[in-house]
């Protein structure tokens, strides 16, 4: 099972959780689930969102390293900017991995798959809510 998470940056907060069965690329399993975006909405994305650029002017990925070459000092800064910014979405993710859920083989009802995600978010955003 793959699972992709649109967290709210400045409350730390889950939005939207998109899944599906199997193993699916990032980019694609956001492709498959874009007409739930807005074109206005800003976006952090990691390395496996390349080309997001393309269809959102307001996504942001690292530089990639060109083959035998190497990264500007101006794409190095972009990319620890872009990192330092991320973070806190990396934090969000750690927190719902506490609950084991992407530990290993998902073994339980996958159609019980989503109800639990929805589960875990709502059990991260309350405890945000509360602290």
């Amino acid at each position: 099972m793959k699972a992709q998470f649109i967290i709210d940056k400045s409350t730390r907060e889950i939005i939207r959780i998109d899944h599906c069965k199997g193993s699916v690329h990032d980019y694609k399993l956001f492709l498959d689930n874009k007409e739930y975006y807005d074109y206005d909405t800003h976006f952090l994305a990691d390395s496996g969102y390349q080309g997001m650029e393309n269809i959102y002017e307001n996504s942001y990925t690292p530089y990639k390293k060109p083959p035998k070459m190497e990264l500007t000092d101006f794409q190095k800064e972009v990319n620890k900017a872009l990192s330092s910014e991320r973070i806190n979405v990396e934090h969000v993710i750690r927190s719902v991995k506490i609950f084991r859920i992407f530990s290993g083989v998902y073994r339980n009802r996958r159609r019980k798959f989503e109800l639990r995600l929805n589960i875990i978010a709502a059990i991260h955003n309350l405890k945000l809510k509360a602290s």
